[in-house]
Order: C-alpha cells, then structure tokens, then sequence
C-alpha cells in the first residue's frame, strides 16, 4: 500500500443550511494533515433545489480548498447507508481508507482532524484496521446531549451490543473509518440502505476479525436530526435480521 489517501464522505439529505458552517471549519482542518485527504459531498435525493444549493457550497469551498471533489455526487434517495456506500464505490481508485461524518457536526472538525491523524499516522498500525468514533465520557472527553436522547441511546447501544454479541461500545456514532482491505472484502456484501449500515459494518467486522480501534470524541447534540423513536425501532428489527442473516455467512464463504 502507498501513501495514505483517506476518502471521506458527508451524505446530505436536505443538509443546505447544516453543511455551510461545518464545511468551512473542516476544510482546513484538514488541509495540513500529513496525508490525502478528499472530501465528497453526496446528496440523497434531496431534490434540485437542495442539491443546488450544495453544489454552491462545494464551488466556493474550492475556491480555497482543493480536498473537495467536484461535482456534488447527486444521487436517488434511498437513505444515509445507500448514500455513504454509493460514494465509496464513486471515490477515486488511489484511496486507502474509507471514512463518512454526518453533516450536522455532532463529532466538530476539529475532533474529527484529531481522530484522522491520531489514527492514521500510529506507528506499526495494522493496515487492515479499522476506526470507529464512540461517544464515551472520559477524562478529556465530553458528551453534550439532552439526557432523555441520552438514556434512549444508551440503552440501544447495550441491545445493539447483546443481539450482535460484539464488543463495540458505540455502533452508531456518525464517524467510521474503514480499511481498503475491509472495503475491499466487505463493501459488495453491504446491503443496508438505511441506518442499520452501521450495524452491519460492526457484523462484518466481527465475523471477519479486522482490527477496531475505538476513539472517544467529544460529540455534541445538534438540533434538526432526521433520527426519530420510530427510527430507532425499525433500526432494531434491522439488528435482529443482521444478525440472523449473519448466521448464514459462513455458509457464502465455503
């Protein structure tokens, strides 16, 4: 493997008032990292207006910054999963690690350089590791987020964790960053459109054994999320039929 090029995406649906503010601190916290970085900017069928207005945005971001791939990747709704993976096939074929953050800031630019680089340039890393964002309190760590959301997360976290029998502390937080060798083996055996994509990249990596190194972040609550109970419970139902497919994938590898 060369030098590292990471490919990070931010899928938008309907995302033109979230994105701009984001977009401007993320650039160039990024723009000096020891390694490549592109940014693509995905659009789920947001519709001609929003993707206008996210393509604007792109333009004039790459007017300073030319880590922004051009054109915004304008796609048909199928959900934030379908999105993310649409635009890592769409990624440019040097990339070496695939990454998403959600583009309403929960985990801010700044964290997300901190995470990049930590990751990234570690000594000896294995190269089929793979790195996930966790929203965990520690002592340099915070989380900023109404308790009731809190409490409904926690407790999805630990169902998550006992129906996958995985030892992920946070399946769901909106930052992942995944090998070539993952992708490679496991990006055409992805199938979740939807939110349950996260899951299922926690499924694989288990069942396959790719190392996880689990990052705590500081991860702050934004207003507008799109995610509501009813999601959470369809995102479980999703759970328990990733696991029961996950039953029957020793049987596609023999």
């Amino acid at each position: 493997m060369g030098s590292p090029h990471l490919l990070l995406v931010i899928p938008c649906y309907r995302e033109s008032r979230r994105l701009p503010p984001f977009l401007n601190e993320l650039c160039p916290s990024l723009e000096k990292l020891p390694f490549k970085v592109s940014i693509l900017v995905a659009d789920d069928g947001s519709g001609p207006e929003e993707l206008a207005k996210l393509t604007a945005i792109v333009e004039e971001e790459r007017e300073t910054y030319g880590a922004l791939l051009q054109p915004v990747l304008e796609l048909s709704h199928e959900g934030k999963g379908g999105t993310i993976l649409r635009a890592w096939i769409a990624g440019p074929p040097s990339t070496t690690h695939y990454a998403f953050a959600d583009a309403d800031g929960a985990v801010s630019p700044e964290e997300i350089r901190r995470v990049l680089l930590d990751f990234i340039t570690t000594p000896n890393l294995d190269p089929d590791a793979c790195a996930f964002a966790i929203r965990k309190t520690t002592s340099t760590t915070a989380i900023k987020r109404d308790p009731i959301r809190r409490l409904m997360g926690l407790v999805y976290y630990r169902l998550v964790r006992f129906i996958l029998d995985s030892q992920v502390y946070d399946p769901a937080c909106g930052f992942k960053i995944l090998s070539r060798r993952f992708w490679e083996k496991c990006g055409p055996q992805l199938t979740e459109k939807e939110w349950a994509l996260d899951i299922e990249i926690v499924a694989r990596l288990d069942y396959y054994g790719f190392p996880l190194v689990q990052i705590p972040v500081n991860w702050e609550e934004k207003g507008g999320s799109k995610i509501g109970r009813a999601d959470i419970w369809r995102t479980l139902k999703q759970v328990v039929e990733i696991k029961q497919r996950s039953n029957f994938w020793h049987v596609q590898d023999t």
